[in-house]
Order: structure tokens, then sequence, then C-alpha cells
């Protein structure tokens, strides 16, 4: 996930209100990886100390 940035002088898309169940958030729809493609987690541990 990416973080959106608003341009100097437009305005905030969502709405603040004083009850979160009022609010709407501003950001947008998170990207979903393309139809059929693997899943992949890789984790490298690297400089752990380990001896």
């Amino acid at each position: 996930m990416s973080l959106e940035e608003y341009k100097y002088g437009t305005t905030f898309p969502g709405v603040i209100e004083r009850i979160v169940d009022k609010s709407e958030p501003a950001w947008l729809e998170p990207l979903h990886a393309k139809e059929n493609a693997p899943n992949i987690l890789s984790i490298v541990l690297d400089d752990t100390g380990f001896v």
C-alpha cells in the first residue's frame, strides 16, 4: 500500500465528523494482485548475530 498525497490547494475528499460512524475515509481502494498471481512470502534475516 502506498501513501497518497494530496496536491496543495485541493480539498480533502473525505468527511470528518465528531463520530467515527458518520465520517468517511479519503483513501483509495487497496491494490490487488493480478488474477492467478502466486501467493509468495519471502523473509530475509540478515546480520541477526547467530554464530
